[in-house]
């Protein structure tokens, strides 16, 4: 009975961990960055939520293809570029 117990109050954390860290993460993002996704600001708490409910968010056009992705990054994306110059 008690493993039961601690099973759901760890998995209680860890979720609240992820939403947490996931909010965190789209926050950090700007208003730019977000409308390519498909998302408003208002509408973070909701996509997170269904994201890990397993729901794909339907306003988030690359936002439930990048977290199903296991958070890698999205395809065709290449962080490499030669057109990026480096902080000064």
């Amino acid at each position: 009975m008690w493993d039961r117990v601690v099973k759901r109050l760890f998995s209680a954390v860890l979720k609240a961990y992820r939403r947490r860290a996931m909010l965190c993460e789209l926050e950090g993002l700007d208003d730019r960055m977000l409308k390519d996704i498909g998302l408003s600001r208002s509408e973070l708490p909701a996509a997170v939520e269904h994201c890990l409910a397993g729901i794909a968010y339907p306003r988030a056009r690359a936002f439930a293809s990048t977290l199903s992705a296991g958070g890698q990054q999205m395809p065709g994306r290449n962080d490499n570029r030669s057109d990026v110059r480096p902080a000064a």
